[in-house]
């Protein structure tokens, strides 16, 4: 619809209603399938969304580790590596410390030289992809997610649809004239308006408007300031 997204989270904080976002299917609660109120609940709750974004974090993790064991070996008089690379040295002496054959026990040796003698696959290889995938954590990543700003993901998956409480079903936005000024809950549409005479009322909380005789109903939102929607680039 071509709404900047500033406009989009002012009016989601305005309306703390269920909308149903682009591209984002997760359950929500049995009455409102797929309906949230947070567009980072959304994106926790979707299924899909979660799995690319925890391949992205494993992708993450593996350029980390490439970085780190390019950069210089660790200062000898700690003898610590970087923090990746000591965790995939940690990951192959489990794995494979059966294939160990130096004198010098694995336990002992640097990260790097089990790193060194290991990870015979490389950059790439499935041994360092088990241990990304050990790496990311989808506990750790849904907190991530929900604490990041709303603008982060609207961008891409704007609200599309409005719940509506009274009638148990969602509405598009396209067909939303104005939120009730009452409750701040319940989604408007035109076929919801009597037009002669103009009157409107909420079947969620019971608020009702009737303009005077003369007036539009456009009139009384702007009178009383009330957003009308759909929204038009120029603001909600």
């Amino acid at each position: 619809m071509g709404v900047p997204i500033e406009v989009w989270v002012e009016t989601i904080k305005r309306h703390p209603v269920k909308y149903k976002f682009k591209g984002l299917d997760g359950e929500g609660d049995r009455s409102a399938h797929g309906f949230f109120t947070d567009v980072r609940e959304a994106a926790v709750c979707d299924a899909a969304f979660m799995e690319r974004y925890l391949e992205q974090e494993q992708g993450f993790f593996l350029e980390c580790l490439e970085e780190a064991l390019a950069s210089e070996a660790p200062d000898v008089k700690t003898g610590l590596d970087d923090d990746d690379v000591e965790s995939y040295a940690r990951f192959l002496r489990r794995r494979l410390w059966h294939r160990w054959t130096e004198e010098e026990n694995i336990l002992h040796a640097s990260a790097r030289k089990v790193v060194r003698l290991l990870d015979t696959e490389g950059s790439g290889g499935a041994l360092r992809c088990e241990w990304a995938g050990e790496r990311v954590d989808p506990h750790f990543a849904w907190g991530d997610i929900r604490g990041q700003e709303p603008e982060w993901l609207l961008g891409e998956h704007p609200p599309e649809a409005m719940w509506s409480h009274a009638y148990e079903q969602g509405v598009d936005l396209e067909d939303v004239m104005f939120v009730c000024p009452g409750c701040h809950r319940e989604p408007v549409r035109e076929k919801d308006v009597d037009r002669d005479p103009v009157r409107f009322y909420c079947g969620l909380c019971g608020a009702e408007a009737c303009p005077d005789e003369g007036h539009s109903l456009e009139d009384w939102a702007e009178a009383v300031g009330v957003k009308l929607w759909p929204f038009r680039q120029s603001g909600a």
